[in-house]
């Protein structure tokens, strides 16, 4: 058997002798799928070849699945997609969702398309823009990148064995950059306690881009919710909003705004 990945689901690719056939069909286990009582030990597969949603015994799959290296690798992809479309479950939609849940968001996962559509001409709020599909995969990427551990104080668990909430913190801001639309040296994993920490030790620049150059400008983000404009925590209050910005977002900070790169 073929162990094939898709985002976290988990599949079982084989080969199957068809009932009454020496021909071969392929046959899909999915891992995360467990048989209940009510089927005996039954597993749910899918013949490709077939078509068609059959059912067999537990035991008799075991004895009976087979190596598909003789099936192209497109083959066992359609057959996985195949039936992911007859069982009704989309893994890219599981996966998305799997992080906005652990980056603490509430809404759900969007397309950034679905999102200015809906908004038309006003301003999208900075929480729907991080539950969008772009910004879930940009941070996921960060977080592999930097082993899914803080980079300020190395953790990669709490305290309590419990697991670790990390953020992608961004050294700097740009006034309508969306939030994956950053360089990667300006992305950085930070556990919840070191990214407060930070914001309320310094303050991170707002720059603007005027003539294709980044120049500084007195702004600076909110020191309560550090430039997020909402606690996800608190949802069931007035939405969560920031009770200090009003989900403004920034504040602003009287300063020389020379004209500075980050």
């Amino acid at each position: 058997m073929l162990k094939v990945k898709c985002r976290h689901r988990e599949f079982q690719v084989g080969t199957l002798k068809r009932r009454d056939s020496e021909e071969l069909g392929l046959v899909v286990l999915d891992l995360m799928r467990q048989p209940n009582e009510a089927s005996k030990g039954d597993i749910l597969l899918y013949e490709f070849a077939e078509n068609r949603i059959s059912e067999f015994r537990a035991e008799v799959v075991l004895k009976l699945l087979g190596s598909p290296d003789q099936f192209a690798r497109s083959d066992i992809e359609r057959a996985i997609n195949a039936y992911c479309q007859a069982s009704g479950i989309n893994p890219e939609a599981e996966w998305l969702d799997s992080q906005r849940q652990e980056a603490g968001l509430s809404f759900r996962v969007s397309g950034y398309a679905a999102l200015r559509e809906r908004y038309s001409e006003c301003e999208i709020p900075y929480e729907e823009l991080l539950s969008t599909s772009e910004w879930l995969e940009r941070r996921a990427l960060v977080l592999d990148r930097d082993k899914r551990q803080c980079v300020n104080c190395g953790s990669t668990g709490a305290a309590n064995g419990s697991q670790l909430i990390l953020q992608v913190h961004h050294r700097y801001y740009v006034r309508g950059w969306l939030p994956w639309d950053y360089p990667d040296d300006a992305l950085t994993t930070l556990c919840l306690a070191c990214h407060r920490e930070l914001h309320e030790k310094e303050s991170m620049p707002v720059y603007e881009v005027i003539n294709g150059k980044l120049v500084r400008i007195n702004w600076r983000p909110c020191i309560r919710c550090l430039g997020a404009g909402f606690f996800p925590q608190y949802t069931h209050v007035e939405g969560g909003v920031c009770f200090r910005c009003r989900g403004a977002r920034f504040d602003m900070e009287i300063f020389d705004s020379g004209r500075h790169s980050p």
